[in-house]
């Protein structure tokens, strides 16, 4: 399926402009990164790893592979052989949430006499040293218990809340594997317990997506998450 491009731009610039308030989409602030990031928008949406592979850095830094000499190939191939590979859906995920400018020089490494570079997701993965997570949707239902079968006992749109880590800190819920989803055990406000599923929290995003401006153009230079993540 094709898209119009001038119409998705349109909807990237509105995206910038009216996201939501933990979620504020810089792409607009450079026309020529907004270019870029409909360019990139399309190629996903129509899983081209053909269209993709031109906004890839030839020295890409890839979790699932150690070589930055091969990692650009090696994800191509991987996109190429299966349309629903999950890489796929995480590239979406990330764009979704837009991409924040930040001032300095990139942390990849990457050669750029531009004064800027961009990063998705647009808000911080783990804030407070991972004690909080963001609400990643409208009305997200918090149950009682892990599992849809569970009561809801209220609803989150787009909010930090205290979580309890199953790594570093001691959860009240043993099985936080249920449906065949993670469940994170979060603390609302009045100190109640509740539980959230994976697709509605930062915390289960792990990847980050950062583009340079090089001499040939903004390129992806990392789809990366640190190793144990």
């Amino acid at each position: 399926m094709k898209h119009t491009g001038i119409f998705l731009l349109l909807l990237l610039l509105l995206q910038g402009l009216f996201a939501q308030p933990a979620v504020l989409d810089e792409s607009y602030l450079d026309p020529e990164f907004l270019r870029f990031k409909t360019e990139l928008t399309l190629a996903i949406l129509d899983k081209d790893a053909d269209r993709l592979a031109p906004l890839l850095h030839d020295n890409l830094l890839y979790s699932k592979e150690n070589d930055p000499a091969t990692s650009r190939q090696y994800l191509l191939e991987s996109l190429r052989s299966d349309p629903n590979h999950p890489d796929w859906k995480e590239l979406y995920r990330l764009i979704s949430f837009g991409f924040s400018r930040i001032k300095g020089d990139n942390p990849i490494g990457i050669a750029s006499r531009h004064p800027y570079f961009f990063s998705a997701p647009s808000f911080e993965l783990h804030p407070g040293e991972g004690t909080t997570l963001l609400v990643t949707g409208s009305s997200v239902n918090i149950r009682a218990k892990p599992g849809t079968a569970a009561p809801v006992i209220a609803t989150a749109t787009w909010e930090w809340l205290d979580f309890h880590h199953p790594v570093s800190d001691e959860v009240v819920e043993p099985n936080l594997f249920v449906d065949g989803k993670s469940w994170f055990e979060v603390v609302l406000p009045n100190g109640q317990l509740g539980y959230i599923v994976e697709d509605f929290v930062s915390a289960s995003l792990l990847t980050e997506l950062v583009v340079v401006k090089t001499g040939q153009g903004w390129k992806i230079v990392s789809f990366f998450h640190a190793p144990g993540c």
